[in-house]
């Protein structure tokens, strides 16, 4: 079995138990149902953070304001979410 099918979601409505990984050199988030986080892709130079454990379900609240929806579609889909906070970067829309 693969990691992908071990940690995969069963249904969208039950809660399940995920893990919020953070990496500490960049704003990087990433949401993951395994523990060792050995899914997660080498995005994070440094290597990923186990930050916290929640209750990930359409009626749970989430760690970070983010609709539960497409973070359990990542999930089902490759095993895991990533997303960046902060502000973005486009150098041509800031020039006065």
């Amino acid at each position: 079995m693969t990691l992908q099918a071990a940690y995969a979601l069963v249904d969208e409505r039950d809660a399940v138990e995920a893990y919020l990984f953070e990496c500490d050199c960049e704003p990087l988030f990433a949401i993951t149902r395994d523990p060792a986080g050995a899914n997660l892709p080498s995005s994070c130079p440094v290597g990923w953070r186990l930050h916290s454990v929640f209750a990930l379900g359409t009626g749970e609240a989430m760690p970070h304001a983010l609709d539960p929806a497409p973070v359990l579609r990542g999930l089902r889909r490759i095993g895991y979410y990533i997303w960046a906070e902060g502000p973005a970067l486009n150098p041509g829309r800031n020039k006065q």
